[in-house]
């Protein structure tokens, strides 16, 4: 089975009408959005869909929004292809989607916790005075040596996002944008204003960074369904709370590294990659570097029939044998605390042994187990677990896409 990523992109992504299609089309997406309303307190589908541009590119506005859109892309990714990603990148906010796809944050938490990230970065942006610009066909080194001509500090932007070889986004203060601008403009190089209210992803966010520390040392995390790559230090989270806070509270004032966070999910060996909606900005950081290398976007249209299609399936999801494996191996790397021989003999090898001879057999009659089978075989992992000592919350995949699988 080939290796997928999943790629959540981040604010200045949004746009009105963001979802609507799906939406019109698919409940597991109304779900989304109707848990989100529920949440915040207003209409998210509203806000989405016929909300004016101007609110929906206020932080604390626009990144529940992001949050939710990208969430329901993601559901219903899954419902369609039954594709386990084997690792998740967000760019900036999307990494807090990341996050909630992978497991560790709970969506209601989520949603308040971007909420409130939104309104902090805009409080410490110098009165919303602060702005960020893209600036493309230009390397970095360069970049970084016309930033250093700007004696002045308070005129001076911030290097905010890595993206790509040909893709650098600056952040500051309107008199520093305006100062580096004249300095590019000099050298025939534009900068593009991104749809953002502030200077991100730079020192003016310490005061924000601070605050918000607080609201993440009081959040519960949850254990990874699967690696989620950090765009701060380009390499898979670790396991640690305190490490994941960390991590959120540096992504406010230091740069997304997202040309390395693609490198590392190469180095990964991922051999494909989907950006689930709003737009497709990853998918073409990704082609400027790696213009071969097979990344799609949910949100252009042929993309989508690949995505979407049963040889895609084949190529990168799990068959129901693939479940089985995935039960074995499960039911051997949860660790033992039962030191009772007979017992771990009965009620740990017996009902292993029970799976493996069905997928023995399944296997040499190249056939694939019923539904009825995968349920039953379910319930003897969890009990092989249980009497191993552990607890169920030990071995989150694959059962719980098993069980999202099963359910539906």
């Amino acid at each position: 089975m080939k290796r997928l990523a999943v790629l959540f992109p981040g604010q200045g992504s949004q746009y009105n009408g963001m979802m609507r299609e799906n939406y019109d089309l698919y409940p597991i997406v109304r779900q989304t959005f109707e848990e989100a309303s529920d949440t915040l307190g207003y209409d998210m589908a509203t806000l989405c869909f016929d909300g004016e541009e101007e609110r929906l590119a206020q932080s604390e506005v626009t990144q529940p929004a992001l949050l939710t859109v990208g969430l329901a892309s993601f559901r219903l990714f899954v419902q369609e292809t039954q594709i386990q990603p084997t690792a998740a990148a967000g760019h900036s906010l999307g990494e807090y989607t990341a996050l909630t796809c992978a497991g560790v944050l709970k969506f209601a938490d989520a949603l308040q916790l971007v909420r409130e990230r939104g309104r902090l970065m805009v409080k410490a942006s110098t009165s919303g005075l602060g702005r960020m610009a893209a600036v493309s066909g230009i390397h970095a080194d360069k970049i970084i040596r016309i930033v250093e001509r700007i004696e002045n500090g308070s005129k001076r932007p911030t290097i905010a996002c890595f993206n790509s070889s040909q893709q650098i986004v600056l952040s500051g203060t309107i008199e520093a944008m305006t100062t580096v601008e004249e300095l590019l403009s000099a050298e025939g190089v534009k900068m593009s204003s991104l749809k953002v209210s502030g200077a991100f992803h730079s020192p003016h966010m310490a005061t924000a960074a601070d605050e918000f520390e607080d609201l993440l040392s009081r959040c519960l995390f949850g254990k990874f369904d699967f690696p989620v790559i950090s765009n701060i230090e380009a390499k898979p989270y670790g396991m640690e709370t305190e490490d994941i806070i960390q991590n959120l509270k540096r992504q406010m004032t230091e740069p997304v590294h997202w040309r390395q966070t693609m490198a590392c999910l190469l180095n990964r060996s991922i051999d494909a990659a989907v950006e689930l909606a709003p737009r497709k900005t990853l998918t073409r950081l990704f082609k400027t570097d790696y213009p071969s290398f097979p990344a799609y976007s949910l949100e252009d249209q042929a993309d989508r029939e690949i995505v979407f299609s049963s040889s895609f399936k084949a190529e990168y999801g799990y068959s129901h044998r693939d479940m089985l494996a995935q039960y074995l191996a499960t039911a051997v790397s949860v660790r033992n605390r039962c030191l009772d021989y007979q017992a771990y003999q009965e009620y740990v090898v017996a009902p292993y042994r029970q799976i493996e001879n069905l997928l023995l057999s399944l296997e040499r009659d190249n056939a694939e187990p019923s539904i009825d089978q995968l349920h039953k075989a379910l319930t003897v992992l969890k009990n092989i677990v249980l009497a191993k000592g552990a607890a169920e919350e030990e071995y989150p995949y694959p059962r719980i896409e098993m069980e999202r699988m099963l359910s539906r």
